[in-house]
């Protein structure tokens, strides 16, 4: 928590949140590797940088959470070597921080996208059942996953199926245009998966102008996906996922 000066590091309440998570993750409850999942960090780390989220949106707010979430898909999208957050083991890494990002910063991403697939008290429910019923004892990657799989649904498992044991992100492009009436404004326009694996997620498209915002949820389950909107201002801008619940490379085209 302190930098190398000896002053107090910005945000000192996310370092502080992350290590005393670790009293829960990684001592009352202990990760450890197994064969198919070597790398156990993602649970101790993630976890407890997940706890650090909660803490930077309670003292500052959603916006500065934001801002830390856009840094995160930033450095992952520059990332030499992709690999599932359990298989990320620090051998396969040529510096520290490219393996940190993925054990610590993109695990814990990958918990806050799992916080908003299931409702919270759901979620929470379920880390405190993980909790006591491993207290005092270890837990593997395959045991922490059938705390979720096969519970909440198939949207649930098709996440964990990508994106936990998955490597890669969705890479949209989205491409729209305006059209205007006497009353409406509507948008319309399609959204490209153009990575090759196709990643199946619910993603949020936000128009907005002068403090006005409209804002529909799709269902990313095909290469393209049309939508359309109607609203009763012109946008200025149109956001993709604007509260960041996806780690993803998207790029918005407006079509004049």
């Amino acid at each position: 928590a302190l930098q190398p000066d000896g002053t107090l590091k910005k945000n000192i309440y996310k370092y502080l949140a992350h290590e005393f998570a670790h009293l829960w993750w990684g001592k009352a409850v202990k990760p450890i590797p197994e064969e198919e999942h070597p790398n156990s960090d993602w649970i101790t780390e993630g976890f407890a940088e997940f706890s650090s989220f909660l803490a930077l949106e309670k003292k500052m707010g959603k916006e500065s959470l934001y801002e830390y979430f856009s840094n995160i898909n930033k450095k992952f999208l520059e990332l030499p070597v992709r690999l599932p957050v359990s298989k990320a083991t620090k051998d396969k890494y040529k510096n520290w921080q490219d393996w940190k990002c993925v054990s610590y910063s993109k695990s814990a991403y990958l918990v806050y996208m799992l916080r908003h697939l299931m409702d919270d008290k759901l979620f929470f429910s379920q880390l405190q059942t993980i909790l006591r019923e491993h207290l005092g004892k270890s837990i593997t990657t395959s045991q922490l996953l059938s705390h979720f799989q096969n519970k909440y649904g198939q949207h649930v498992d098709t996440f964990i199926q990508q994106f936990v044991l998955g490597s890669d992100c969705p890479d949209y492009k989205i491409t729209y245009s305006v059209t205007r009436n006497d009353k409406r404004t509507q948008v319309q326009g399609i959204v490209t998966q153009q990575q090759k694996q196709l990643f199946n997620i619910p993603l949020e498209i936000r128009c907005s102008a002068n403090g006005k915002s409209e804002t529909i949820k799709i269902l990313m389950d095909k290469k393209q996906v049309p939508f359309r909107m109607n609203t009763d201002f012109e946008p200025e801008n149109l956001v993709a996922d604007p509260e960041f619940k996806i780690l993803k490379k998207v790029e918005v085209v407006r079509n004049r």
